[in-house]
């Protein structure tokens, strides 16, 4: 999302596992101009992206519905806000080799790597349908 001025305000990088059903966002981003009072709205706005795209995905995708979206806690500059309205999952997701993308040399393995938190879960009425 990017602000009036045309900056980008936060990013998170989300990977689908199509075949086990998953997403898992490496981290979230956010951009070091906005300030402390105003996370809780980039929270609010991020979760409601990660809820509208994976109900979208649900729709075009009914054979593999993606059951569970994570976001990984490392480097997370939502961390607070994540940690307060969300629980950790029993589960870490794995992503892509981040590394096949030019960091291999820094041996980067992903922001999700060691603790991830469920961002997103599909209800049980809505996987019945």
């Amino acid at each position: 999302r990017k602000n009036g001025t045309g900056e980008i305000i936060a990013k998170s990088t989300l990977y689908i596992n199509r075949e086990q059903g998953y997403g898992v966002c490496n981290n979230v981003e956010v951009n070091t101009s906005v300030p402390a009072s105003q996370l809780n709205s980039v929270y609010q706005k991020y979760v409601l992206g990660i809820v509208s795209f994976a109900e979208e995905y649900n729709r075009e995708h009914p054979d593999k519905p993606v059951v569970q979206i994570n976001v990984g806690m490392h480097l997370n500059d939502l961390s607070d806000e994540i940690v307060k309205n969300h629980s950790r999952s029993r589960q870490l997701f794995k992503a892509i080799n981040y590394g096949e993308y030019g960091l291999d040399l820094m041996n980067y393995n992903g922001d999700s790597s060691e603790c991830q938190y469920v961002i997103w879960k599909l209800e049980e009425k809505q996987n019945e349908r």
